[in-house]
């Protein structure tokens, strides 16, 4: 079975911190960029103020923070 992408980067850049920006973060973070464990650092990047709030209340990683804000 192939990796994914970011499995593979992540076996890749073992002891590298990994920085995301996932605008439209609605739903959360991806899974598949969850392979970086605690070396991910990530911004998600939403309109809806209720969503950003409910990702940050079940969000476990610290280095996870979402902001409610419209991209463009």
């Amino acid at each position: 079975m192939a990796l994914s992408f970011p499995a593979l980067i992540a076996d890749k850049l073992k002891a590298e911190r990994f920085s995301l920006l996932d605008i439209g973060c609605s739903g959360g973070i991806d899974p598949a960029w969850r392979a970086f464990g605690p070396k991910l650092q990530a911004l998600g990047i939403d309109a809806s103020e209720t969503e950003c709030r409910r990702l940050a209340d079940i969000e476990r990683n610290p280095d996870i923070s979402y902001v409610a804000a419209f991209a463009a």
